[in-house]
């Protein structure tokens, strides 16, 4: 898996990239979920949150770390390491540029459980970033979660003699709690952090809960929606007696498909022309299967639609033909596509699963119901249904942009930026006032 793989056409080679702003808007980020030629769709939010630094003058540029899975055949072994060096040589020489983002992919090896990968994630940034300072010289690095990009983000940090922020997504997080050495160097990544971002109340409290003694520079900054793409449209067609419900997100044990069936099997014997449509998949073929036979195992098949995988170029058209999104996740760190749907100017209804109650705050967004629990919820969809006539989509769109939308978060993480940087500038100026 060498970098020079590359087809899809949004990502395009740079020899080098143009410095674009003064040495203290330089901005490193670290995201291994940063989207990929071969996983397009990964952290999307991490993209549209650099791209919204780079149009307010900051110089961001990412380091994505990406799996090399190496043979553990002893006979296949050297020639998987002699690839993986010259990968690790490659990834040193080239920029790519997706979207208007500058980013470079790093190699690093795959041979041993999980609990290694925050060692080796280190060891292939340390090799294949020795010399980009020549280039890039950040004045602050950015680590999106706190346990592959954290640790490699202090390990950089205490290198270059720089701040470093965390802003973590993992949820639920206590799954990085389960094993000694996980939990050592997440913790560890975040407690030595300049500033630690949860992207919702529910996340950071759930930090906190395991580091209480980083509250006083803990924050919430939430993710970006696209309001160009999720642009508001009138809610046209909307019939409170056949309302059209939109899932969309994956199909795993989290996102708690069952407990929509059985709300939407309560929903439709109220509302008989109600529909619904499921817009994703499982990460595996069995998942998609068990979703297609708990449907008709309900007797759902007329009223349910399974749409599989939609690229997320077309999720925004799905939103604007469907009079509500329905979220019934067990956890939720954030829940973008609350976020899109009400960009769109559609209601949202969701369980109270953590990020979603940081979102849909009023009933004129929509509606939040307890976790778990299919009456819960299809009284709320029942609810949000009868209200169709008085939800404003212009009112929706401008609550998503003015409190989700680029500017207002990328004006956010720079004041965020400049508090670390100035924070850390005091130290040396007390110093030098010490020493005349």
């Amino acid at each position: 898996m060498g970098v020079t793989t590359f087809r899809d056409e949004r990502w395009r080679p740079v020899r080098g990239v143009q410095e674009m702003a003064a040495e203290g808007r330089r901005v490193l980020v670290l995201s291994h979920m940063f989207p990929h030629p071969e996983q397009p769709g990964s952290g999307p939010f991490v993209l549209e949150q650099v791209q919204a630094l780079r149009a307010s003058g900051v110089d961001a540029r990412v380091i994505c770390g990406r799996p090399y899975w190496m043979s553990r055949s002893p006979l296949r072994l050297p020639r998987s390491l002699w690839a993986f060096v010259r990968s690790i040589g490659e990834s040193r020489r080239q920029w790519w540029m997706l979207d208007g983002v500058p980013v470079r992919y790093v190699p690093y090896p795959i041979l041993a459980p999980f609990w290694s990968h925050g060692w080796s994630y280190r060891m292939a940034v340390r090799a294949s970033l020795r010399n980009l300072r020549r280039e890039f010289a950040p004045a602050l690095i950015h680590a999106h979660t706190g346990y592959l990009d954290g640790s490699a983000a202090r390990m950089l940090a205490h290198a270059w003699e720089v701040p470093y922020v965390v802003t973590e997504h993992t949820g639920p997080f206590s799954i990085l709690m389960n094993r000694s050495i996980i939990r050592r160097t997440t913790l560890g990544a975040i407690a030595g952090a300049a500033r630690v971002v949860g992207v919702s109340r529910a996340l950071l409290r759930e930090v906190l809960d395991y580091l209480p003694g980083v509250q006083s520079t803990a924050t919430v900054i939430p993710n970006v929606v696209d309001v160009d793409r999720f642009a508001v449209t009138p809610l046209a067609d909307a019939k409170p007696e056949a309302p059209r419900l939109l899932f969309v997100g994956y199909f795993v044990e989290v996102k708690n498909i069952p407990l929509l069936l059985d709300a939407f099997a309560q929903v439709l014997a109220a509302k008989p022309l109600a529909t619904l449509t499921l817009a994703g998949g499982g990460t595996t073929v069995a998942q998609t299967e068990s979703v297609r036979e708990d449907i008709a195992r309900r007797g759902l098949q007329q009223a349910v639609c399974v749409r599989g995988w939609v690229p997320r170029e077309e999720v925004a058209g799905l939103m604007r033909q469907s009079d509500m999104l329905v979220l019934q996740s067990r956890s939720e760190t954030f829940g973008c596509v609350v976020t899109e749907a009400l960009a769109t100017g559609r209601p949202v209804v969701a369980t109270r699963c953590g990020g979603p109650e940081d979102i849909v705050t009023e009933s004129w967004l929509g509606a939040l119901c307890d976790n778990n629990d299919p009456q819960a919820l299809a009284q709320a969809i029942l609810d949000v249904a009868d209200r169709l006539g008085t939800f404003d989509p212009q009112r929706m769109g401008a609550f998503t942009r003015d409190r989700f939308g680029a500017v207002s978060v990328a004006r956010r993480l720079i004041q965020l930026y400049e508090e670390v940087l100035l924070a850390r500038q005091a130290p040396a100026s007390q110093q030098a006032a010490s020493n005349p």
